[in-house]
């Protein structure tokens, strides 16, 4: 070959491989709605530079990119279709769980929704308190049957036998970007609180000395208080053997061996931050430290020392870690008997913690972004349906602070429920275990309170009533005590 002809010959590969590619005709369709998540796209993973879109047209090669949206359960498209004259990638490149929501006072009892006649659907990710999730036919979304999920899928759709391997490329390269996160689903963390348990008055002799005693008390509540990824309740008495009474109108004792059995009912923690936990005295009190440590059942906000009551109860549920902090706020009795100054915890006595600037204190230590922080308070007065204004302000200072949930006792009545910057307060649940309430107006009326905690924000919100009769709870055979509880929410929040 001669030297003119090698050069000539490599013009003509300069000139060739020098050409910019000749530019690809695309047809775009957009189901309507997708708009904005196709400019997302498109900001994230750039076409490449020789591809021309024409949204809205069929163009003579046939190529074609389509970005569609469905509601449906979780199914899967297969990421290559072929056919004789096409061949059809698709890529699921998102799903997003929505909810139907209703006001926080909603009142239907099993808060579900008909899916033949949902509301408003939202993603579950934008429902905040006031406004609460609800299940549809009782189904939730860590439900593989859930029905409401919208599923974004990305097609390209080329001739059989193309050569085209840059669509290809970038339709391959948003699919392993988005395998990550299309199937996974929302955790739900079932977080359950209940009023007060005072197991005496025969309730302790049927746990203890009966086959069938735990059914015989808690009936047809305990499965619900079995499912609950975490159950708190207060223990209202002291657990101890002694007999020396602080005088006052209502003494309290529990025998340590009823703990296994509310264990077995299903509490995690129990609250003894309360009036009545010194009703035995020092001794007693230092008793039920010693007894629930040796349990498996947690508390927290009581110790022998101020530095031991201000430290919160942590756990790890699901990978949310949770944090648990008991405090007293009762008001001084008409006996007498002051809490703040003969049961709080101070240098020289073991005792509670009680508010003021040590549980602010510890408060301040147990909050974080990070967690899901609860406050179970023992305050508000005794048979006040509605909160007094101590109480709502000790309470909101605490959600301000950084807590995400209070949950209230000691009133012996329902009090409603406030939503407080996308927090929960629940002022008072009432009795739960507690014989001898039939004479009171409302003492018999109680409640589970059970949440649902979506990536660390309550999201489901279901008050399930019971009824108190005598020694035993069942679950309430009308809807009279949710009805009122949640009229006593909507004045609250109203």
């Amino acid at each position: 070959m001669t030297k003119q002809l090698s050069l000539i010959l490599a013009g003509i590969v300069l000139f060739i491989t020098g050409c910019p590619a000749e530019p690809l005709h695309v047809a775009l369709k957009l189901q309507p709605g997708t708009e904005k998540e196709w400019a997302s796209l498109i900001a994230h993973f750039p076409l490449p530079e020789n591809i021309i879109v024409e949204e809205g047209t069929q163009t003579g090669n046939r190529y074609n990119i389509e970005l569609k949206s469905s509601f449906s359960r979780i199914q899967n498209t297969p990421p290559v279709q072929s056919s004789k004259n096409f061949t059809i990638y698709s890529s699921i490149i998102s799903r997003e769980w929505y909810a139907p929501e209703a006001e926080l006072w909603n009142t239907d009892i099993n808060e579900k929704a008909d899916k033949k006649a949902l509301p408003h659907l939202v993603p579950l990710n934008q429902i905040h308190l006031p406004m609460k999730a609800l299940s549809i036919n009782g189904i939730y979304p860590d439900n593989t049957e859930y029905p409401e999920i919208k599923t974004t899928t990305l097609s390209l759709s080329q001739p059989a036998g193309s050569t085209e391997e840059q669509l290809v490329a970038w339709i391959k390269k948003i699919t392993r970007h988005s395998a990550d996160s299309i199937n996974i689903k929302p955790e739900i963390i079932w977080i359950a609180g209940v009023g007060d348990l005072m197991v005496q008055r025969g309730v302790e002799n049927i746990l203890m000395g009966s086959k069938n005693g735990l059914t015989t008390i808690f009936t047809n509540t305990l499965p619900v208080l079995r499912k609950q990824d975490l159950l708190l309740g207060n223990l209202e008495g002291s657990i101890t053997r002694r007999s020396v009474k602080t005088p006052k109108s209502y003494n309290f004792k529990f025998n340590p061996g009823v703990l296994p059995f509310l264990h077995q009912a299903g509490f995690d923690y129990l609250s003894q931050t309360n009036n009545h936990i010194y009703d035995y005295g020092k001794a007693g009190f230092i008793d039920s430290l010693t007894y629930l440590k040796k349990s498996s059942i947690a508390t927290s906000g009581a110790g022998l020392t101020v530095k031991e009551a201000q430290k919160y109860w942590e756990t790890t549920i699901k990978g949310l870690t949770i944090r648990v902090l008991s405090i007293g706020a009762f008001p001084r009795e008409n006996n007498g008997f002051d809490g703040k100054t003969q049961a709080s915890v101070t240098p020289s006595r073991p005792g509670i913690l009680f508010a003021g600037p040590a549980a602010d204190a510890a408060v301040k230590n147990m909050v974080s972004k990070n967690t899901f922080d609860i406050i179970f308070i023992h305050g508000g007065r005794e048979w006040h349906s509605r909160p007094v204004k101590y109480q709502e302000e000790l309470y909101r200072k605490y959600i301000d602070m950084g807590a995400d949930l209070i949950l209230g006792s000691h009133p012996h009545v329902l009090q409603g429920l406030e939503a407080r910057k996308s927090k929960l307060i629940a002022y008072s649940l009432g009795n739960f275990i507690f014989p001898g309430m039939g004479g009171m107006r409302y003492g018999e009326d109680s409640m589970i309170l059970s949440l649902g905690i979506v990536h660390g924000m309550i999201k489901y919100v279901v008050p399930i009533p019971v009824a108190i009769h005598n020694r035993t709870i069942a679950l309430a055979k009308n809807n009279r005590p949710l009805i009122r509880y949640m009229e006593l929410t909507e004045e609250l929040n109203n």
